[in-house]
């Protein structure tokens, strides 16, 4: 943090690493989801006290597309319907660039 006049300015910048995951018993090599890192960072203002403050900050900076899970889907697996396979995704809410303004106030002592 440093000052700046009567108010506090700060930030952060932030890495989460995740290692590539096999959602398979079998070593399925379509049930793998490659490894990734997420950057997200804050600038935040405040005034001396710290009674209140506000800050700007992004998740997923890079906008990094990652999912939560992979399975094979069973009924739509037959030579007739899909030869090569079929595979279902469950995309992560957090694997979308997420930008936002939160804010505190501290009332009392």
């Amino acid at each position: 943090e440093q000052p700046v006049g009567a108010l506090m300015l700060g930030g952060n910048v932030n890495w989460f690493w995740r290692d590539k995951v096999s959602y398979s018993a079998n070593n399925d090599p379509n049930l793998v989801q490659d490894s990734y890192g997420l950057l997200g960072g804050a600038l935040t203002v405040r005034d001396a006290d710290d009674r209140w403050r506000v800050s700007l900050f992004v998740r997923n900076l890079l906008d990094k597309n990652f999912v939560n899970r992979i399975f094979a889907t069973p009924v739509l697996n037959s030579p007739a319907t899909a030869p090569v396979g079929s595979y279902t995704q469950f995309p992560s809410a957090d694997a979308r660039r997420t930008v936002g303004v939160s804010a505190s106030f501290r009332f009392g002592d």
